[in-house]
């Protein structure tokens, strides 16, 4: 059963501070949010971004155990270990902002923040092992013959 609403209002349990993290346009951010797990009925989680109405899903799991992934974000949960990861690709400086991991409580539309995280993307440069002072000609390069 999916939430009712895409902007669900926080609930604040256990959540002590927000962690900043700086991420590169065009490379992948993978999160871990450890939790204590109760016990019990399975709990949905999600991983969504803050906006002024509360939060707004970006991928759900409501089965443990089992990836789900979409063009940009992928999350797996492990209950019985307690945690669960979140991957984000290809990222863009328009991923910055603030973002939750919690468990959906459908009854009461809320969410309960696990860990929130600040991700400041900036823009990127290519590859990382491009170069552009390669030389061009080999007239003098005494390797090259």
């Amino acid at each position: 059963m999916k939430p009712r609403s895409p902007n669900p209002r926080p609930f604040y349990s256990g959540l002590r501070s927000v962690q900043f993290i700086q991420g590169v346009a065009g490379e992948t951010l993978t999160v871990t949010c450890w939790y204590l797990n109760k016990g019990g009925q399975y709990e949905a989680k999600v991983w969504c971004k803050a906006n002024s109405d509360g939060c707004e899903y970006l991928i759900v799991i409501s089965k443990p155990r089992t990836l789900v992934q979409d063009t940009q974000y992928m999350i797996w949960d492990d209950p019985d270990s307690g945690f669960l990861n979140i991957t984000m690709n290809k990222l863009t400086e328009q991923d910055s902002g603030t973002y939750w991991c919690g468990i959906v409580n459908t009854s009461a539309n809320s969410v309960t923040k696990i860990r929130e995280i600040s991700l400041e993307v900036s823009p990127g440069y290519g590859p990382r092992w491009a170069y552009t002072d390669i030389p061009t000609h080999t007239d003098n390069c005494f390797l090259c013959q």
